[in-house]
């Protein structure tokens, strides 16, 4: 299976728990409502992204981008 390419204007409010999404782009995706419980998001691109309500307990951030400053 390819990368996961999630552009502008995608939302997704689904459950990802334990979910392995390393290197994805997630550039400018909508993902207020997403559960990402103990997902692995490793080197995936959270940059513009929206997580003002998601769930990020115990994901595995090592090298993601965006994280930090996500609104």
């Amino acid at each position: 299976m390819g990368p996961l390419l999630l552009g502008p204007d995608r939302l997704l409010p689904c459950d990802l728990s334990n979910a392995v999404i390393k290197g994805a782009d997630l550039t400018d995706a909508d993902l207020r409502h997403a559960v990402l419980v103990s997902a692995d998001l490793t080197r995936s691109n959270f940059t513009n992204a929206l997580l003002k309500n998601a769930d990020l307990t115990a994901a595995h951030r090592e090298g993601a981008k965006g994280l930090d400053t996500a609104e």
